[in-house]
């Protein structure tokens, strides 16, 4: 599975934390505890009206209470619900076009699950996937448009610099 740069980094901090933790397993709602801490989707989740600092709470709470905890120093594991965010997100991602997994699959894959905490949480604050993922969109569109200006900008002030070069590299009668 090919994964964007920014799930990528999900991904590595979900297995740390897990590791560090001594968690049996990966799940959704540890995924979606390390997701609050995103940027982008911790605005949109605020714009949907939803409290970020509240799921926080919750799935922290959810994730000290019961995920099982394991002695060894072996390696956690994906749970089947993790698992199956990981194939709903591909699919997704496969079925929009995409040539690798977006954050925005993964938030679409875990509104799929048909029971998980992680869903529930959300939902509990009155956040539905549609309207979720719309925000996500508005907010990635404006961080691109954000790029977009600055590299324009900078290309500006190479532009004028070059001129600048120009203009005084040449004789002046």
């Amino acid at each position: 599975m090919r994964v964007s740069e920014e799930v990528a980094e999900i991904i590595n901090k979900v297995f740390v934390l897990a590791k560090n933790a001594h968690f049996e397993l990966i799940t959704p709602e540890l995924a979606l505890y390390v997701i609050c801490q995103n940027k982008i989707f911790a605005e949109a989740f605020e714009n949907c009206g939803g409290r970020i600092k509240e799921l926080d709470y919750n799935l922290r709470t959810y994730l000290d209470e019961y995920i099982e905890t394991v002695d060894s120093e072996g390696n956690p594991e994906f749970s089947r619900g993790m698992g199956m965010v990981l194939g709903y997100a591909q699919e997704s991602a496969e079925n929009s076009g995409k040539h690798w997994v977006e954050l925005p699959h993964l938030i679409h894959a875990m509104y799929g699950l048909k029971e998980s905490y992680a869903v529930y949480y959300m939902r509990a604050q009155g956040v539905e996937q549609a309207e979720l993922l719309q925000e996500m969109s508005i907010a990635y569109e404006e961080k691109s448009g954000e790029n977009a200006i600055r590299e324009d900008t900078r290309q500006e002030d190479e532009e004028e610099r070059q001129r600048r070069v120009f203009i005084s590299s040449m004789p002046f009668v």
